[in-house]
């Protein structure tokens, strides 16, 4: 905490604290680190999109993935200590140049519509009613037709950082877009 009790800003390249961090961070009683380890900063987020408590919990309303003027997907999270619910509406399929991870592990409930799970060791298909697991350092890419799909899923705490496979080596996704670009456009499905 800053002078007079006041929250700082954290810098600007830094937007939260990892749950490292804050273990690791001994200078101070725990709850201050929870608190002024961006916990809940009114700069902790875009403008109008702050994020109270952090990584302790949040949630976040129709968050729109891929270019603004056509996402592949909307999305709608709960977190609570690290654990997630998410709705996801599939519009389009994910990158499908490269496999990808993903941060924790999860399962999948398909709601509305089917899609194809693309894995190096074969494609499965997922309808609704479908549940299926995958730890989170599976590689995949998910293959959405027109008609889009609807998906819960219940996502572990993180452990991981997701990325791209790159001929043999994982790229964090910043990398990979700023090299490969996102293609997702309206004419993708």
């Amino acid at each position: 905490m800053g002078e007079a009790g006041r929250f700082e800003s954290p810098p600007a390249d830094q937007s939260f604290m990892s749950l490292t961090d804050l273990e690791t961070d001994t200078a101070r009683p725990y709850w201050q680190r929870v608190l002024s380890g961006r916990a809940w900063e009114p700069g902790a987020g875009p403008p109008g999109k702050e994020k109270p408590f952090g990584r302790i919990f949040q949630v976040r309303w129709r968050e729109a993935l891929g270019r603004p003027e056509c996402p592949y997907l909307y999305r709608w999270m709960l977190i609570l200590l690290g654990f997630s619910v998410r709705l996801h509406h599939w519009v389009r399929s994910d990158d499908r140049r490269f496999f990808h991870d993903h941060a924790s592990d999860f399962v999948s409930i398909i709601l509305k519509g089917r899609y194809r799970n693309v894995t190096p060791n074969g494609t499965f298909e997922a309808q609704a009613g479908s549940v299926w697991r995958s730890d989170a350092l599976r590689r995949h890419y998910l293959d959405i037709p027109r008609e889009g799909a609807w998906t819960l899923l219940l996502c572990g705490r993180p452990y991981h950082k997701w990325g791209f496979y790159v001929n043999g080596h994982r790229w964090r996704p910043l990398r990979y877009f700023s090299k490969y670009g996102v293609i997702q456009d309206e004419s993708y499905q």
